[in-house]
């Protein structure tokens, strides 16, 4: 019989948040292409949410999950998952 989680280290319990997070059926990803420059890659903080204004939708937080930098004279390619309420 299982008795839950007991027992196992935290890293799992957290991996296995972040599993469930990218298989849930209401994901929300957005690819957006941003300019940035190294003083931008410098103070990124994945700890810190994006706030993205939808316009007439109003406003949605989302976390980095992705960023492909090349250089400052390049389109820096990111992409988002929205964070549930």
């Amino acid at each position: 019989e299982t008795t839950g989680y007991t027992g196992v280290p935290t890293h799992y319990a957290y991996y296995r948040q972040q599993t469930t997070e990218l298989t849930n059926p209401n994901l929300h990803t957005v690819i957006v292409g941003v300019h940035l420059n190294e003083i931008d890659i410098n103070n990124l903080s994945l700890a810190m949410p994006v706030l993205i204004n939808l316009g007439d939708m109003g406003y949605s937080y989302y976390k980095v999950i992705l960023l492909s930098y090349t250089n400052a004279d390049k389109i820096t390619s990111v992409t988002l998952q929205k964070i549930s309420n």
